[in-house]
């Protein structure tokens, strides 16, 4: 099998704003087809356009190859050899940042196609599910089973409007069956830190003891000095993970923060390569890295940061706020770790209807949980009436 095209399709809603955090509402596809008709599809949470002109640029020379030089005629089923050789094809260029982005949405579709052309799910291409050795009763039989967390996104004008809309989405992830949840507090230039923990205050008592709370403020803090007062005060509200408290970049003050709270610090989302990574578990201190499948470089790389993290103790929780394809990457990815006990879950209650239409199967929740899939591949596919609608 050889792979013939790189298909990149970009997808937008004519009410996007650039002033909110909701990435949903464009995307980029990167489908890739093969000589024996197999088709993959993968997606990366960054600028669409940019990421179809990196795809489709040409070799500028020995160190910035043109992607589709580097991988039409490769075979699809040896995505991790595809992704050393794009990476080294590409280093001048693409090492870092939007350059390892492209590579994720495409390395994600090339384990489409392996799993669809051995026939078997995506975990298994990544070591089985080792994370997961337990049956659960979901979907009426005895299946291995992952974990999602519902990850909610309030909206709203004022402090009381966005309050209320977090707290109604939040009683409806709890009452949809969701063991955990994490609220995404980003209104950092609208209410005090004494605000803040109140909300979380107000959250915990909501959904009780039994459902894990994580917290996601945005990169607030300017400072660890201010993040590490928070991050104490949430100690009594048994906060599981506190997300992106700080600028991705300060290291220094990730490890300060770390060193100060019993509270999980989490960080990763807008970190490309295993090598960010390292810096944030070794000298940042972080308890949670997590990668997202796309941005991270794909399966492929988002893989080495789970077993590292696993080397050295640390929980690995991937992050994710796109289509389904990405959860669907996600839950595979969780299946294949044994330090991954949640994946980011972008619930319906947020949805845009570029995430409600474009993948027309969403994923069970049993219990808290979904049975992993028996399909080939990442078991997901997109609806061609959608893209064309949306197409830039």
């Amino acid at each position: 099998m050889k792979i013939t095209e790189l298909e990149v399709l970009t997808v937008r809603l004519s009410t996007v704003s650039g002033d909110i955090a909701d990435g949903a509402h464009d995307n980029v596809i990167v489908r890739v087809h093969t000589d024996e008709g197999i088709t993959g599809v993968g997606e990366v949470d960054a600028p669409p356009s940019v990421i179809k002109a990196i795809i489709e640029a040409p070799t500028s020379m020995l160190w910035a190859r043109g992607f589709k030089d580097l991988i039409l005629g490769e075979d699809p089923t040896e995505p991790a050899r595809i992704w050393e050789k794009v990476y080294e094809g590409n280093i001048y260029a693409g090492r870092r940042g939007l350059g390892i982005n492209a590579l994720g949405a495409i390395d994600m579709a090339l384990y489409d196609i392996a799993g669809k052309a051995l026939g078997v799910p995506a975990y298994k291409l990544l070591g089985g599910a080792v994370g997961r050795p337990e049956y659960r009763e979901v979907g009426g039989s005895s299946r291995r089973a992952v974990v999602p967390y519902a990850s909610i996104l309030p909206y709203g004008d004022s402090t009381k409007e966005y309050r209320e809309d977090g707290f109604a989405k939040l009683d409806d992830a709890v009452a949809k069956g969701f063991r955990a949840a994490k609220m995404e507090i980003l209104y950092a230039d609208r209410d005090t830190d004494e605000e803040l923990l109140n909300f979380v205050a107000a959250c915990r008592k909501r959904i009780g003891a039994d459902v894990d709370l994580h917290v996601d403020v945005g990169y607030r803090w300017a400072d660890s000095k201010r993040a590490i007062r928070a991050a104490r005060a949430m100690e009594e509200h048994n906060v599981y993970f506190l997300e992106a408290p700080l600028h991705s970049d300060n290291v220094r003050g990730y490890m300060e923060l770390a060193e100060a709270t019993t509270t999980r610090i989490a960080v990763g989302e807008m970190l490309t390569t295993r090598y960010e990574f390292i810096e944030a578990m070794d000298r940042g201190g972080v308890s949670v890295v997590q990668p997202n499948v796309g941005r991270v470089g794909g399966l492929t790389e988002a893989l080495r940061v789970g077993r590292l993290a696993h080397d050295r103790g640390l929980l690995c929780i991937p992050h994710a706020w796109k289509s389904g394809i990405s959860i669907a990457a996600n839950l595979h990815l969780s299946a294949a770790l044994p330090n991954s006990p949640y994946f980011e879950f972008m619930v319906t209650t947020n949805v845009s209807d570029v995430r409600r239409r474009l993948v027309p199967r969403e994923f069970e929740l049993r219990d808290g949980y979904i049975a992993l899939p028996d399909e080939p591949g990442l078991g997901v596919d997109i609806d061609d009436a959608v893209v064309a609608s949306y197409a830039v």
